[in-house]
């Protein structure tokens, strides 16, 4: 939970409370129609550097579900319940396992056949096949043997760093790698995977060793006689929306064919590699419609629901979302109740009230309360309409946007890639530049992750523009309003704050200079959103949009 960090004890008493009768009819009441499907990956304790679940406590976590009588129930069933055409009891659960290693299918497969679970795997075909192994995979297998304190390797201009001296710092930067692999184009892939080898010192074996062995399709038809069924998680797991149309088309079709051709009861849905919301989109789920898949599942962190006004969708079946099932039995009963349908409802003041006593973020103390009051008052502001005229432009005569903020190393030119991505001239300026200098190193590196490269970016003043009437100067916060309205002034062009184009509008948006990269990747995401909407009103007012 944003903001707030429970106790183990208090999470495992809400978890019980859910689990009991009185607390489901109190759940039931709340939020009538939903499901939780758990997502699987390796075992724990079979390679060294393979973290996981242990089978014991995969055990536990079964046991105390069927003991507090949830619903376990087969995939097949929650997809129907997403396509309307069943319904579910409050508190269903469903298990899926992605990716067909050996241990998964060896290890953890097994203790769901024990105990009578329905389980539904995911494969990867060609890992089964022998002909690949996937390109996370690789990037893990590099990363393992990596011991060296800083992980560089060069990025257009700048050597982007990672700390590695200890394991967790080795975990989050092979997170990182894998996030920034998946986000770059198909083409980009094994270049980027050539600099990782040459940064680490090792090269990459043809074959998949042993870490990442594949499961036997043997093994495959073997489970599927004792009840666990079988569906296609893409040949290679390359990120479908990386690839070109056609290419997607034929990852859909060869796993399915393959998947089909190999097991008696192949289920006719499939897992996105990765799944995250960047790894796909609306092309991707009509194409799985087109090719005859019955559902697609994604690794979103939220509920299945099914009683809804808005009535059955593409958008719902082609997208159902997943929870990673976690390690502690407290933690799954946890989500498996229900309680995160409420969490951001229930801790919403208790964050705020942290923020005011301990600061804003990493701020503390005095800047921290100052901060936060600054930022208060600006919602009040909001509120009273004081930045509704920032919306107010004319999308006819706008030809360029100019983001802006204050020193054009992180925001503001991220927002210019993210515009241009989406085919809208853009620029970025900032109102304290100085001196020249490149995007901040860990802009570049979140950037990355997010598809867009920062690393080729000087940073320039918004005093050395050209500025021409058919601009908009879109500022990050309402401190740079005053710097870019004088400057728009002078050739009668308009400006707006990027804040107000999102759903839930807001006046700023928070520099994420000296941070974390999480810090970053928040800010970088809240961008992303504001710019989608602000080029969908400028395309569909100037006639570019149906």
């Amino acid at each position: 939970m944003k903001g707030v960090r429970l106790k183990p004890s208090i999470k495992r008493l809400l978890g019980s409370v859910v689990s009991t009768a009185a607390g489901r009819k109190l759940v039931n009441r709340c939020s009538p129609g939903f499901a939780t499907v758990f997502l699987l990956h390796r075992a724990a304790g079979i390679h060294p550097g393979i973290h996981g679940h242990d089978p014991e406590g995969l055990e536990q976590i079964l046991i105390g579900l069927k003991k507090r009588r949830f619903n376990l129930v087969p995939l097949d069933a929650v997809v129907s319940a997403a396509r309307g055409t069943t319904t579910l009891p409050n508190q269903s659960v469903a298990f899926t396992m992605d990716d067909g290693y050996w241990d998964q299918l060896e290890v953890l497969a097994p203790v769901f056949v024990r105990h009578g679970v329905p389980l539904t795997v995911f494969l990867t075909t060609g890992l089964l096949d022998g002909e690949l192994w996937p390109w996370d995979a690789k990037i893990h297998w590099l990363m393992m043997r990596f011991d060296r304190q800083q992980l560089e390797i060069p990025v257009g201009r700048q050597r982007i760093c990672w700390p590695t001296g200890s394991a967790q710092e080795r975990r989050s930067a092979r997170r990182e790698l894998q996030a920034i692999a998946a986000a770059i184009s198909s083409e980009q892939l094994p270049s980027f995977l050539s600099s990782l080898e040459d940064a680490v010192g090792i090269k990459l074996p043809k074959n998949a060793p042993e870490e990442f062995q594949p499961a036997s399709w043997d093994q495959v038809r073997s489970l599927e006689a004792e009840g666990v069924r079988f569906a296609p998680h893409t040949h290679s797991h390359r990120i479908l929306s990386r690839l070109s149309e056609e290419g997607a088309r034929r990852e859909l079709l060869r796993s399915l064919d393959r998947v089909r051709s190999c097991t008696k009861q192949a289920l006719p849905v499939m897992a996105y590699p990765v799944g995250m919301e960047a790894h796909f989109g609306s092309r991707e789920m009509t194409l799985a419609k087109g090719l005859g898949y019955a559902a697609a599942f994604s690794v979103c962190g939220e509920y299945l629901r099914w009683k809804r006004a808005d009535g059955v969708s593409d958008s719902r079946c082609y997208s159902i979302p997943r929870y990673a099932l976690p390690s502690k039995i407290s933690d799954a009963m946890w989500i498996a109740g229900g309680v995160e349908l409420f969490k951001w409802s229930s801790v919403s003041l208790m964050s705020h009230m942290g923020e005011l006593v301990y600061g804003h973020g990493r701020r503390t103390g005095r800047v921290g309360r100052r901060v936060f009051l600054r930022s208060q008052l600006r919602k009040l502001a909001l509120s009273l309409g004081q930045y509704s005229r920032f919306r107010e432009i004319d999308p006819g005569r706008i030809k360029r946007l100019v983001f802006v903020c204050r020193g054009n190393v992180c925001r503001s030119p991220y927002a210019e890639k993210v515009a241009q991505r989406l085919g809208f001239p853009a620029v970025s300026c900032g109102t304290e530049v100085l001196h020249s200098s490149p995007a901040e190193q860990m802009a570049v590196r979140a950037a990355l992750m997010r598809g867009e490269d920062l690393s080729e970016h000087m940073s320039k003043s918004i005093f050395d523009n050209n500025f021409q009437y058919t601009d908009c100067l879109i500022v990050m916060d309402p401190s740079q309003i005053q710097v870019a309205q004088k400057v728009a002034d002078r050739v009668n062009c308009q400006v707006s704050l990027l804040g107000m184009w999102n759903i839930q509008k807001t006046p700023e948006i928070y520099d994420p200079y000296g941070r974390s990269i999480e810090s970053f990747n928040e800010c970088f995401m809240f961008i992303s959103n504001c710019i989608d909407k602000l080029v969908l009103h400028l395309n569909s007012d100037n006639g570019m949009v149906d």
